[in-house]
């Protein structure tokens, strides 16, 4: 490993707490090391104190403290170091790289925009002779998303459907908030066809993304006549179609959705509950607004200053 100083002890500064805490302990836990190494304000640092913790009498390195080794080494845009770190471990404690840390790798490379070096963690994975799990195509899939929904969705086919990964609801979601964030909603559609023809009933989280993006492009009606496929509408659901009725000012719809909202056990956020009472103000039915107050409040939801204001 590239240490600069291996017999250096890391700054007494950040050690402070860390020895108070030794002076009642034989060999501190790797909770304490990981933490410490967190604290470090440089990559020569981080290392310093990684090496200082290797020689600390009875005391051996884990996946823990390896992994805070590698975040650190990531914020500071050491990847080279990293890598040796990762190649390191087989011989070091026994033990090759697990999913916590290839996902710190692979979090730590999205952060930098390395999309190329994101995609060949699966062969760094393999590398150690492990299979790539789903929690690894899905953080990758994370990163892609954020950068590139085209070259996210050619890495769900190319990468991980001809790798016999169907994907779960946090794959299919992360996809379908891709989609909706840039305002490719026909495509949206096509993924939620695509999670029914294999089986699969899309969870609610890929319904509402797909419902947010069709009222927030003012396709009201169709996100209502999408609401009635789903199995489990939430909260959330009706919060996102009260909502967008009444950015149409659709007082009618605004309130049949409010109520069906009651009438299942659900309350509304104050977002939606304040919308809900400056249509009502605003169109004379104060009344009818104070009873919207009182039914929110004895459900047990909140309505703050604001609302009470527009009432």
């Amino acid at each position: 490993m590239l240490i600069s100083n291996p017999s250096k002890l890391p700054p007494i500064s950040s050690l402070t707490h860390l020895l108070r805490t030794l002076s009642s302990i034989a060999v501190p836990s790797h909770n304490h090391i990981s933490h410490l190494l967190l604290e470090q304000k440089s990559a020569t640092q981080v290392l310093d104190t990684f090496q200082w913790a290797s020689k600390l009498p009875s005391f051996t390195h884990s996946p823990s403290t390896h992994r805070a080794l590698i975040h650190k080494l990531c914020t500071f845009r050491r990847f080279d170091i990293a890598h040796q770190v990762l190649d390191e471990m087989p011989h070091s404690i026994g033990l090759p790289p697990d999913d916590h840390i290839f996902v710190t790798l692979i979090h730590g490379l999205g952060r930098a925009h390395l999309v190329k070096q994101v995609i060949k963690v699966l062969d760094l994975v393999r590398r150690y002779n492990q299979k790539p799990s789903l929690k690894i195509f899905n953080s990758i899939l994370d990163v892609l998303v954020k950068e590139d929904i085209d070259i996210a969705r050619e890495f769900y086919r190319k990468k991980m459907m001809a790798s016999g990964v169907k994907g779960d609801d946090y794959t299919f979601g992360i996809l379908m908030k891709g989609l909706c964030l840039t305002n490719r909603i026909g495509d949206g559609f096509k993924l939620l066809q695509a999670i029914k023809s294999r089986g699969v009933a899309p969870n609610t989280v890929v319904y509402n993304t797909l419902l947010h993006a069709l009222c927030r492009n003012g396709k009201v009606g169709r996100a209502r006549s999408l609401m009635n496929e789903m199995e489990d509408p939430n909260d959330v659901t009706f919060n996102i179609l009260i909502s967008g009725y009444c950015g149409e000012e659709n007082l009618v719809q605004a309130l049949v959705m409010l109520d069906k909202c009651f009438g299942l056990g659900y309350v509304p956020d104050v977002v939606t509950t304040t919308k809900v009472l400056e249509i009502l103000c605003n169109d004379g039915r104060v009344m009818e607004a104070v009873k919207v107050i009182e039914r929110v409040e004895s459900n047990g939801g909140l309505v703050d200053v604001v609302a009470y204001n527009t009432d």
